[in-house]
């Protein structure tokens, strides 16, 4: 509304300003030429803050719709006023007026198609929308018969009047314009007669009118259903009045999402309406249902249900174990077929490429289908090539696609490289004797182990003192590095190391077997508990599973005797090697046959270690943990003396730590 019409007059029906209200209709018409807009207001006026007025319309001027049914707008009778006025341009123009004019009586009764709204009940009366022509017989004569009104008098005989609002009677309304002289004018229409004109029609009257009412909605199937996304369906009838419809949906009947709305016109037939859904959650019940609103209310459609495709499996994979020169062992967990049946699960390897990926960088790539759906398994790679890179990654697939875990690497070990070494001392007892000197004194080592490996730690006495001054010495493992938590997994520590007889001060050592859950730096406690003020001295190793023996002599006169049993009903293969005290491998080493629930025996020197040295025996098999139990003897072949290690007596059969 331009802010003159709050001073000037004529801007608004009647002539006063907006600041002024004398009463009356005071119509305000309002074109917006860009968008072919029709803004018509009734009972306008300035409040001295803003503009009030009693009704509003708005027609979309590239359109001929009509009114909603039951509709008023600025005219009582649901029409626009714009295209019914007299304009001063038409009747002075060269070509003919093209429209019918808007009419006032002083009593209607109902309405008929194109007026929407009724204003009257009044009996015999003429109905909003009425349509009336001057009949053609009927002409104006003399000094009022000017061209402007002969082209008035033409378009009342071709086009009409329509009734569109209660008022004084016959009365027909034009645009203000300076340029209007109004004697001429009402001059020669004051020639007619309400008798001069017919009734062409009361007007269009469909079969039947639609009944007002909220929208009828009905929820159909849901469609284009993926694992995250569907297409939302329904029919919605507005009944009449301008519509907008909207979906609900959630997993719960509580719903909690909704679609933004959709404008479904103001017909009386039904009219579909398709939403597309975004981010669903895959394997998973969905409700929803369409709701449509209108000016007579909101009506919600049935409740439907639909479910989104399968998601795809979760798999996770943990690290390679048991790596070899030749193989390795994987495992992988299929933990959820995401609500479709496993059709393919597995593993894909190759060596290390340019890319980590098997898939995309590495040559040669193996794949490896494990049968089965969820739940763990594992498979062993064998045949692989030593000192080498390789990728990997487990795999499961469904309906819905593949899953990957990521990647990960293992690298076979060196055959060159001594299979069993003392484990990785890392600090203060980096060199394996240390010296305690009174009851409580202690050293602490600590040590790099890895998961589910099998380790043997051993700890003994070297230049005993005997009588009062005999040390007891315990030994523990500790699963931090901070020496606080004991670990667990760990048999045979317990028992403390005692004094022997033997001239040379040295005694059995003690002796446990480490089995460590997960790997990291461990923390080994060697503890003095008894004993008078002289120095001792320990020595402490800690070396992979298939080692079980101390260090043993083969100084001139002395003999280490290796005694195994198969504790199992099928033959082992047993390999045995020595390693001097830096680490190297004595000889070649020794490979034989243990048959089912045999002892045989071996020496150091069939074992490969030479004379004058003082080395460790490594023995390996490939049985389970446990198939294979070992002792070492160690005999002088001048006096017949000999101790056994480990510390274990033997009354009555063979005695010693199983060995993996």
């Amino acid at each position: 509304i331009p802010d003159e019409a709050i001073t000037q007059p004529h801007w608004i029906e009647g002539g006063p300003p907006g600041n002024q209200n004398p009463g009356g209709d005071r119509h305000m018409l309002i074109v917006d030429k860009d968008n072919k807009y029709l803004y018509e207001l009734y009972a306008l006026r300035w409040n001295g803050a803003q503009w009030l007025a009693g009704s509003g319309a708005f027609y979309d001027m590239k359109t001929n719709n009509r009114r909603p049914e039951g509709w008023t707008s600025a005219d009582a009778a649901g029409l626009a006023i714009l295209p019914g006025l007299l304009r001063y341009d038409e009747a002075h123009g060269a070509a003919p007026i093209g429209h019918a004019f808007r009419m006032t009586v002083s009593s209607t009764n109902g309405h008929v198609f194109p007026a929407s709204h009724t204003a009257g009940g009044t009996a015999g009366a003429l109905p909003m929308g009425a349509r009336l022509r001057l009949k053609s017989g009927v002409n104006i004569t003399g000094a009022s018969a000017t061209p402007a009104m002969l082209k008035i008098v033409a378009a009342l005989k071709k086009y009409g009047l329509i009734v569109a609002d209660n008022g004084s009677n016959m009365y027909i309304t034009g645009t203000h314009d300076p340029l209007w002289d109004s004697d001429p004018i009402n001059q020669a229409l004051g020639q007619l007669k309400a008798s001069d004109f017919e009734v062409i029609q009361l007007g269009y009257n469909p079969p039947s009118l639609p009944t007002l009412s909220p929208p009828t909605v009905t929820t159909t199937a849901a469609a284009s259903i993926t694992a995250s996304t569907a297409t939302l369906n329904a029919t919605i009838n507005p009944n009449g009045l301008s519509t907008a419809g909207s979906f609900e949906y959630g997993v719960t009947t509580g719903y909690g999402a909704s679609t933004a709305g959709t404008s479904l016109g103001s017909g009386i037939a039904s009219v579909p309406l398709n939403t597309p859904v975004g981010g669903l959650a895959c394997n998973t019940l969905y409700h929803f249902r369409a709701k449509a609103t209108n000016a007579d209310g909101t009506t919600n459609g049935g409740d439907l249900t639909f479910t989104t495709n399968a998601c795809v499996p979760a798999v996770t994979s943990g690290a390679a174990l048991n790596v070899s020169t030749t193989s390795a062992n994987l495992s992988l967990n299929v933990t959820s077929d995401g609500g479709a049946t496993i059709t393919e699960r597995g593993f894909v390897s190759s060596v290390t490429g340019t890319n980590p990926d098997p898939l995309v960088g590495g040559p040669s790539v193996t794949k490896t289908v494990v049968a089965g759906t969820t739940g763990p398994f594992s498979i062993t790679l064998s045949s692989l090539t030593p000192s080498t890179g390789y990728s990997f990654k487990a795999y499961a697939t469904n309906s819905a696609g593949t899953t990957y875990t990521p990647v990960a690497t293992f690298t076979t070990s060196d055959p060159a490289a001594p299979e069993a070494l003392v484990a990785r001392i890392l600090s203060v007892g980096s060199a394996s004797r240390s010296t305690l000197s009174i009851a409580s004194s202690q050293v602490w080592y600590r040590v790099q182990l890895f998961a589910n490996r099998s380790y043997q730690l051993s700890v003994w006495p070297v230049d005993h003192e005997q009588g009062v001054d005999a040390a007891k010495v315990t030994a523990t493992v500790f699963s931090d590095n901070l020496g606080t938590v004991q670990a667990s997994g760990v048999t045979g520590v317990s028992g403390m190391i005692e004094g022997s007889p033997n001239q040379g001060g040295d005694d059995k050592p003690f002796t446990a077997t480490i089995q460590p859950t997960a790997g990291g730096v461990y923390k080994i406690r060697v503890l003095r508990v008894t004993g008078g003020g002289v120095s001792h001295s320990v020595n402490v190793a800690v070396r992979e599973t298939s080692l079980f023996s101390p260090w043993t002599s083969r100084a001139a006169g002395f003999e280490g005797f290796v005694e195994m049993h198969n504790n199992t009903n099928a033959a082992i293969n047993v390999t045995l090697r020595a390693y001097n005290n830096a680490g190297v491998l004595q000889g070649t080493g020794l490979t034989f046959s243990v048959p089912a629930n045999a002892t045989v025996f071996r020496t150091a020197t069939q074992a490969g270690v030479p004379v004058n040295v003082f080395a460790g025996i490594v023995l390996t098999h490939d049985g389970a943990y446990g198939a294979v139990s070992a002792n070492i003897t160690t005999l002088n072949g001048a006096n017949g003396l000999s101790f056994d290690s480990p510390f274990t007596g033997r009354a009555g059969g063979l005695q010693g730590l199983p060995i993996r």
